[in-house]
């Protein structure tokens, strides 16, 4: 009956609720037994949490602009971040990437918080270039010789979240590292365990 998961929250965790429980946001993707069990879930139902683990908060903060990439459904720890990481407007670039628009999870929250905030936004679609195995981004961004530095030109006065599948971020980190962010300012939130 015990079996653990490792989920983010997606959104800034809610004060007590009617019944004097606090309320905790994930989002999950239907990927196998587990999670599509807890999509059956019924409300009511005892869980136990723990954590939170690692620094993929305000807590790691280290400049005042940000810059946030995730990938999948590693795009959903970046809307909390969203919602509680204090910017200017101006000072904040989010970066989305999917193989297509329905992999952008939360995209249309995301937005609604980026309008609000002040954040710039980008959606970044398509397959990955299938000759280049170090690099991130869309094939056609790629083609047309795009790196992080497109689109998050201040990036190495930035803050860098970044949360996706473990190559891709592996592929992400490098990318910012070459336009001259410091390891300090890199925080990743790994999704494999």
């Amino acid at each position: 009956w015990w079996h653990p998961h490792p989920f983010s929250l997606s959104a800034e965790p809610l004060a007590p609720g009617s019944k004097g429980e606090p309320a905790l946001r994930i989002t999950v993707r239907n990927l196998g037994r587990g999670s599509a069990q807890l999509a059956r879930l019924r409300p009511g139902t005892k869980v136990a949490v723990e954590g939170p683990y690692g620094l993929f908060s305000t807590a790691a903060r280290t400049r005042e602009k940000v810059v946030m990439i995730g990938a999948g459904i590693g795009i959903t720890p970046l809307r909390a971040l969203l919602e509680t990481t204090p910017f200017a407007p101006g000072d904040a670039t989010v970066l989305l990437r999917g193989h297509s628009k329905q992999e952008l999870y939360l995209g249309t929250e995301i937005l609604e918080l980026c309008q609000k905030r002040g954040a710039r936004l980008f959606h970044l679609t398509g397959a990955r270039a299938p000759w280049d195995d170090h690099n991130w981004l869309p094939d056609d961004a790629v083609r047309n010789g795009y790196s992080i530095a497109s689109y998050a030109p201040d990036i190495a006065d930035s803050d860098v979240y970044i949360c996706g599948p473990a190559t891709w971020a592996g592929n992400v980190i490098s990318d910012a590292l070459m336009a001259g962010a410091d390891a300090e300012q890199i925080h990743h939130e790994r999704f494999d365990w």
